[in-house]
């Protein structure tokens, strides 16, 4: 999650992920939820990723934000990668 806190870390598992319900309290309180590699988490998007390197020719990866209405992920910022954005839902200015 972006913006950790002490107390979050408190209520981690033991291989170092946070529990759903302190997930669930951060986002609530503001916190950005952010999953890296969904491309190895899900086999659809899997599927999809692998679609984009075929079409693209390039290693595809796929990260996920989630962030609260009214809230801001991340600080403007310079990627130093090629990066696609497909948003679902909002808007991002």
């Amino acid at each position: 999650m972006a913006g950790g806190s002490s107390e979050l870390e408190a209520q981690l598992h033991g291989n170092g992920t946070p529990g759903i319900q302190a997930i669930y309290r951060a986002y609530q309180e503001g916190y950005s939820v952010v999953i890296n590699g969904v491309h190895h988490k899900s086999a659809v998007i899997a599927d999809l990723s692998r679609n984009l390197e075929g079409a693209l020719h390039h290693q595809v990866g796929v990260n996920l934000y989630l962030t609260p209405q009214r809230g801001q992920g991340f600080t403007p910022h310079v990627d130093t990668h090629d990066v696609f954005v497909l948003q679902l839902h909002g808007v991002k200015h």
